[in-house]
């Protein structure tokens, strides 16, 4: 059996057929795609979804592929020259965690 979906699979069928785990981090980051990170953005109430979410999300796709690991809030604000506090203003609450999420990227050690 499949385990139990963070967010409706129906609501990403326009974007293909993503699964995501029991947290909502996809199970194939190989499958993201922009349409979907638009279509993740959106279900997390990033309105809008804007060029600079899209730059920070760019860049933790960049260092995931490079390192092999997903950034956490700190490794993002040194990818992307953003001061934390920016991280938060563009990604409330929990930007390592989101921007992985939107990213299409496993979730980063050490997030809760």
């Amino acid at each position: 059996p499949t385990p139990p979906q963070a967010a409706p699979q129906a609501a990403f069928a326009e974007v293909g057929d993503p699964r995501f785990d029991r947290q909502g981090f996809l199970v194939d980051p190989q499958g993201w795609t922009e349409a979907l990170a638009e279509a993740i953005a959106h279900d997390l109430h990033l309105n809008p979804y804007t060029e600079a979410h899209r730059a920070v999300v760019a860049a933790a796709r960049a260092d995931w592929q490079d390192r092999g690991q997903s950034p956490n809030v700190r490794r993002l604000s040194a990818v992307t020259a953003l001061e934390v506090q920016d991280l938060y203003a563009l990604f409330p609450k929990a930007p390592g965690r989101t921007v992985a999420r939107v990213a299409g990227i496993p979730k980063p050690a050490g997030c809760i």
